[in-house]
């Protein structure tokens, strides 16, 4: 790939994830000023006027923002969601413009389920990684800060916001558009290992990096094995699913009481993951349907010759 093609690609990979952030900041800007015309509707034009208006002012949005995190993050999802399809078309276009594209049969549904199912298993795993590993204790503070954004809102609005919009719009980005694009010209594990740690890093801090560089490494396995953004999607949702509705109902601090089944939970979760990724290895495996037409050319040319 010559100068002007590395640079493009490179642009082709970047400018989602600025578009992603732009309506984040955009989103958020946007609520935060709302919220704060009513704190000062609430407190009387007279606090503008006060020296220590800003100061009061931020003391009293912070925590008005922390609890209305998932509304904010269901309400920026959205317009993400559409851009982000948007690019996806536009990719698919290019490609069959370019004689690139290929149609892949789609791997039977109980494989999509076994990708699920992967999730919820490998999400258990990667929070347990993290619980052994002692980084939720170094960075408790700002795990407890992070808990109380994550489930705000109440359960309902927990499931469309963390369990369903936030997990498609950033599989759309992550694996739909940069995982993808980068595949074009650079192999799977360079694709897979650098699109998770983009998603690392987009999270802005140690723990959650750490659990979604894990969890995007799944994501970017079963994309490929698949050749379906359906697959990750699935992934996320169900390993967000099972987090939210495990901390919701208490479920494991009712049953994993005591050491022996603490040990037991781990090491099930941990099997049942490589088990799930063993046979999603050796069972999908999609044929593809209609080639893409470069290569059918230089069939028809080898056949000629």
């Amino acid at each position: 790939m010559n100068r002007t093609g590395k640079k493009v690609s490179i642009w082709r990979m970047i400018y989602p994830l600025l578009v992603f952030f732009g309506v984040d900041l955009l989103v958020t800007m946007i609520v935060s000023s709302v919220l704060t015309m009513e704190l000062i509707a609430q407190s009387g034009p007279a606090v503008i006027t006060d020296p220590d208006f800003q100061t009061q002012i931020m003391e009293k949005l912070v925590p008005v923002v922390y609890q209305n995190a998932n509304l904010i993050n269901l309400i920026k999802s959205i317009p993400s969601i559409g851009l982000m399809l948007l690019f996806m078309h536009m990719d698919k276009k290019r490609l069959y413009r370019d004689g690139e594209y290929v149609t892949y049969e789609r791997p039977a549904a109980i494989f999509f389920a076994a990708a699920g199912l992967l999730g919820v298993f490998a999400g258990i795993t990667g929070n347990n990684i993290i619980g052994i590993s002692g980084l939720a204790e170094l960075y408790a503070e700002t795990e407890e800060m992070l808990a109380q954004i994550t489930y705000s809102g109440g359960l309902l609005l927990e499931i469309l916001s963390v369990v369903i919009l936030a997990p498609i719009a950033e599989e759309l980005v992550f694996r739909g558009l940069i995982f993808r694009r980068m595949r074009e010209f650079a192999p799977f594990a360079v694709s897979m290992i650098f699109s998770a740690l983009i998603f690392g890093f987009y999270h802005g801090n140690v723990v959650q990096g750490v659990y979604a560089f894990l969890v995007g490494l799944l994501c970017a396995y079963v994309c490929e094995k698949f050749k379906s953004i359906l697959a990750p999607i699935l992934l996320h949702m169900c390993a967000n699913g099972f987090s939210v509705l495990a901390t919701e109902s208490g479920l494991l601090e009712k049953y994993i009481t005591t050491n022996t089944a603490y040990i037991a939970y781990i090491v099930i979760c941990a099997a049942a993951t490589v088990l799930l990724m063993w046979q999603i290895n050796e069972k999908v495996k999609p044929e593809v349907l209609i080639p893409a037409r470069n290569d059918t050319a230089g069939e028809e040319e080898s056949a000629d010759a």
